[in-house]
């Protein structure tokens, strides 16, 4: 079923390679990481090789969202210590994909459990906003994937006119809130 006979995950789907299975599926598997961040942390991925997310076709990277998320029910109705759950996905090296086969990681969360993410959460102005979000409709449009824009109860607003990202200054927008210190970061290493 799979494309890679190199690629390790490819060896789990084709049971080449070891590893503790909890969830297979026509479109998906999912089996436990050799380097969890903590106990319980599983591994979704696509049984047809894919390197990165927009590769994935639609109908199996939902597939992967739904039984993360009944993998994420499972984590929290187990014996698993478990107060919430994260999802991380890494799309290519600069995001620190280390196996390239697409792969979805879901784990359980405590207080204290030694995870963290690092980055720099500082605050944009509303015009990088704006220049940022309109760089990214501008190419859905053009593919096809237009935006309907709604307001909170739901119903339809027009676009409004956003003027151009201005070259030079500063935002006197107040800073978002900051996120969570610098820490370990995610490996996905299945058991050979």
């Amino acid at each position: 079923m799979t494309e890679k006979p190199d690629c390790i995950f490819c060896g789990i789907v084709d049971r080449h390679a070891g590893s503790d299975i909890v969830w297979e599926d026509k479109l998906v598997l999912a089996f436990m990481d050799i380097n969890p961040v903590t106990d319980g942390h599983v591994l979704v991925i696509p049984k047809v090789h894919s390197v990165g997310l927009t590769d994935i076709a639609p109908e199996t990277a939902g597939r992967m969202m739904t039984v993360a998320q009944r993998l994420a029910q499972a984590m929290k109705d187990s014996d698993l210590r478990c107060d919430g759950v994260n999802l991380f996905f890494a799309d290519g090296e600069a995001a620190f994909q280390e196996v390239f086969h697409s792969h979805l990681h879901v784990f359980p969360r405590f207080p204290d459990d030694g995870f963290t993410i690092g980055a720099h959460w500082d605050g944009r102005s509303n015009e990088s906003l704006t220049a940022s979000a309109l760089a990214i409709r501008a190419v859905l449009d053009r593919d096809g994937d237009g935006l309907e824009l709604t307001g909170r109860g739901g119903e339809t607003r027009p676009e409004r006119d956003v003027p151009p990202r201005p070259r030079s200054g500063h935002s006197t927008s107040p800073p978002r809130p900051a996120g969570p210190p610098a820490g370990r970061g995610l490996a996905a290493n299945p058991r050979p």
